[in-house]
Parts: C-alpha cells; structure tokens; sequence
C-alpha cells in the first residue's frame, strides 16, 4: 500500500468515524481482511461509500468485536455502541474523538 493510500484512509478514518488511527495500526486490521485490502489498493478509494463502511466496520469489529451502527438500529444499540468506543478505544491504542 502507498504512502499515499494509507493518509487517505487515516483521513477517512478521522474524518468519518472520528477515529485516529496510525498506518501501523490500518494495515494490522487490513491484515485481517486480505481481499479487501488487495481490492483497495488495486480499484478502489477509501472516500467510496462502500470501501469507508468496510474500513470503518473492520476497525470496529477490532476495537469492540461489532460493527458501526446503521440505519434501522435502535437507539439502545447505537447508545452502548458509542459508550464501549469511548471505552474500549483508549485501551486498544486508539483515539476516538466523538
């Protein structure tokens, strides 16, 4: 991955889901998905809806073990959702700035 691709999913990454992440930290989770980051890298952008919903769930699915709230989920979900972000962010070396 390009220099260049791992800023821009960082951006993404902040700008999105109000997530810091580090290039070290991006390409351990793009390790876990080894299709996705071959598609990224050779097709796609991350600012595409499609590709930031993936980059944003894999990095979820990391620091909570679930995905980012969409539409349909109840207010219960979304509200235990963002209290274990601000938790469990910090804990796993991550910064989350919601």
């Amino acid at each position: 991955m390009t220099p260049e691709l791992q800023q821009e999913c960082i951006r993404v990454m902040v700008r999105y889901y109000k997530l810091v992440v580090t290039a070290e930290q991006l390409e351990a989770v793009l390790a876990k998905d080894p299709e996705f980051r071959a598609d990224l890298i050779a097709y796609s952008s991350p600012a595409d809806t499609a590709d930031r919903e993936v980059l944003g769930d894999l990095f979820m699915k990391e620091i909570i073990g679930r995905p980012w709230p969409c539409y349909g989920d109840s207010q219960a979900y979304t509200d235990t959702f963002y209290a274990d972000l601000r938790l469990l962010a910090p804990e796993k070396g991550y910064t989350f700035l919601g």
